[in-house]
């Protein structure tokens, strides 16, 4: 009986043991990911960026006002802006839809 007792103990330690890694290797897993679409933004937010100043600059030399070029590239954000806006629903539904199947990956 004692034996037994002992055998199930160990058993719920190591079972213990074993949830505390899978939680762990979960968030690692979420962290580096988070931590790589971070770093990517970052890149793809400094490109978008540049090429809109360039796009500005040339759109201004061709009206003849640099102001007009970066009007322009206001009214093309803001346009950007509230279809983002619009679509806010399905955009969150599609993220949440991803973490979700990310968590419950084995």
């Amino acid at each position: 009986m004692n034996d037994l007792l002992q055998q199930l103990k160990q058993y719920a330690e190591l079972r213990l043991e074993l949830f505390r890694l899978s939680a762990a290797e979960t968030v690692i897993k979420a962290a580096s990911s988070t931590a790589v679409q971070l770093v990517l933004g970052v890149f793809l937010l400094s490109s978008v960026l540049m090429a809109e100043l360039a796009l500005g600059l040339y759109l201004g030399e061709q009206s003849g006002r640099w102001s007009l070029g970066f009007a322009w590239m206001a009214a093309g954000n803001l346009m950007l802006f509230f279809m983002a806006v619009l679509l806010k629903k399905p955009i969150l539904h599609s993220i949440q839809n991803g973490l979700s199947k990310f968590v419950k990956k084995p």
